[in-house]
């Protein structure tokens, strides 16, 4: 139950990044009720006992600070002893942006990163190609950074996607 209800709400922050106003066209109508009462969206990542592995890697490309981390064994969830260190929640910032992850309950199946992307929006155009560089090392480039735009999987499986704007 868990698991369907984090994987619906990956799907509502992807549907609300795609649904933003840099997204909406001319002749689109927006419910400004809804819009107006989101306060903040922050992707949630999940990883099949490596996130801990990805926030450093996360830190290090982002050059970012892990903010929170908490284990399975700090948590009320019972595990094994073997899963006590796996991520239970945690949160990275750098700049603007802040994305939360954890680990997957144990005996869950694991899908990373087919399922959603990550849109960072820069505000310099050097850091953005620093951090793609960085994204790309151990990964796959799905477009290189053409007119403003880059894709790239990276070694945790996770799509980035990222512009740079003034």
């Amino acid at each position: 139950m868990k698991l369907k209800l984090m994987t619906g709400l990956i799907g509502i922050v992807v549907v609300s990044l795609i649904c933003s106003s840099s997204f909406i066209g001319k002749d689109t109508e927006q419910n400004s009720t809804s819009v107006s009462t989101i306060k903040q969206v922050k992707p949630y990542l999940m990883f099949p006992g490596t996130c801990r592995q990805a926030l450093k890697f996360y830190k290090e490309c982002f050059n970012g600070t892990i903010v929170m981390l908490k284990t399975f064994g700090e948590s009320s969830i019972e595990v094994t002893e073997e899963l006590e260190n796996r991520v239970f929640n945690s949160e990275l910032r750098a700049g603007d942006l802040s994305l939360m992850a954890s680990d997957y309950l144990p005996n869950t199946e694991v899908t990373v990163g087919s399922n959603m992307a990550l849109f960072v929006i820069f505000s310099d155009k050097r850091e953005k190609e620093k951090v793609f560089t960085k994204l790309s090392k151990g990964g796959k480039v799905l477009f290189p950074i053409e007119n403003n735009f880059g894709m790239v999987v990276d070694k945790f499986g996770v799509q980035w996607m990222v512009e740079s704007r003034k």
